[in-house]
């Protein structure tokens, strides 16, 4: 993990000292500047992009494999 982080350290310092691809942490034009308006151009109307059926299928498929889990180690389970 240390290593890594020493690698992406040194990578970082020399593309700073190379001129690096951005100017002030901001692109220098291009196609990057028009992502706001690319994004809001492209949505679909009448429709929601979460409600919440996602996240209570995501709950109730949490709860199935806890349950599953607490049944398998009560199954598991020596009888005194």
């Amino acid at each position: 993990m240390v290593a890594l982080f020493v690698a992406m350290t040194i990578v970082a310092a020399q593309t700073a000292a190379a001129g690096g691809t951005q100017s002030g942490g901001y692109p220098r034009g291009g196609v990057g500047g028009d992502a706001q308006g690319q994004v809001a151009g492209s949505g679909r109307s009448g429709e929601l992009p979460f409600t919440g059926l996602t996240l209570v299928l995501l709950i109730v498929g949490g709860a199935l494999l806890l349950a599953l889990g607490v049944a398998m180690v009560l199954r598991n389970r020596p009888s005194s």
